[in-house]
C-alpha cells in the first residue's frame, strides 16, 4: 500500500499528472476557508519549507511558474470538517490567484471547477459539501 503522510491541518502530494490537496476545517485553527458560497477556497501553504518530495512550496513554486506560462497540472481537493470525518472529494480546482501573506506563507485562490455538481441537490454529495462549506458538518 501506499502511505501518505502530512499534517492535521492540510497536505499536498504531488502526482506526475495532478495535485491532490488535503484540506481539514475544525478544531482551534483553521488555514483555509471557502468563500461565495463554496465556489471559492483560500487554501494556505508554506512557501519556503522542504517537507519531502511533494511539499507545500513545491505546489507554491509551481502555481506562481504556471500563472506566467499559462500552463497548469490538475488539481483535485479533498476536504473534511475535522480529523475525526472522512474526506469528501471536491473535484478539480484551478488557482486563479497567488497571494503572499509573509515571507514565508502564501494564499492559493483555488476555483471549484466542479461547483454546480457538489451543489446539485439530486446528488447526497450535496448536503455533505453544503455542511462543510457552512460549517454544520
Amino acid at each position: 500500500g501506499t502511505y501518505i503522510g502530512f499534517n492535521r491541518r492540510a497536505g499536498v502530494a504531488e502526482t506526475s499528472n495532478a495535485w491532490i490537496l488535503f484540506c481539514n476545517f475544525g478544531g482551534e485553527k483553521v488555514f483555509s476557508e471557502f468563500s461565495d458560497n463554496g465556489r471559492k477556497l483560500s487554501f494556505r501553504v508554506n512557501s519556503t519549507s522542504q517537507m519531502g518530495r511533494s511539499s507545500e512550496a513545491s505546489l507554491y513554486r509551481e502555481m506562481v511558474s504556471a500563472q506566467k506560462r499559462g500552463e497548469k497540472k490538475e488539481i483535485l481537493l479533498f476536504a473534511r470538517a475535522s480529523t475525526r470525518m472522512k474526506y469528501l472529494f471536491c473535484g478539480s480546482c484551478a488557482c486563479s490567484h497567488v497571494t503572499t501573506l509573509d515571507e514565508d506563507t502564501a494564499c492559493l485562490l483555488l476555483q471549484l471547477e466542479d461547483y454546480e455538481e457538489l451543489m446539485d441537490e439530486k446528488l447526497r454529495i450535496s448536503s455533505d459539501f453544503e455542511g462543510l462549506v457552512t460549517g454544520r458538518l
